[in-house]
């Protein structure tokens, strides 16, 4: 019996061509798996620059009259401008003239 199982070979072809095709498909599926990690990457790169280039600036005009007036403000927010060490924007008040 034990010659009998030493000399028998059926499956083995089969095995061995399943490895090699086991193997040639796992090689195939890194190599896309590859290619779809750095389009991800491209994408997440180019969402993470539209939003840091969002333009955050305002400003709005005083207005005066002889019973009362109303400053106007300027907010500039410049691009990365807290990763640069930045505490907090830059906040100017304009002061508008006032009847004498």
């Amino acid at each position: 019996m034990m010659s009998k199982l030493w000399k028998d070979e059926a499956g083995f072809v089969v095995s061995a061509e399943l490895i090699f095709i086991a193997t040639l498909l796992v090689i195939g599926l890194l190599t896309g798996w590859v290619a779809v990690r750095n389009a991800v990457v491209s994408e997440l790169t180019e969402v993470a620059q539209a939003i840091g280039s969002v333009d955050q600036s305002y400003s709005y005009n005083g207005r005066s009259n002889c019973a009362s007036n109303t400053s106007g403000a300027f907010v500039t927010d410049t691009y990365n401008s807290f990763a640069s060490g930045a505490t907090t924007p830059t906040v100017n008040n304009i002061n508008v003239a006032t009847c004498p």
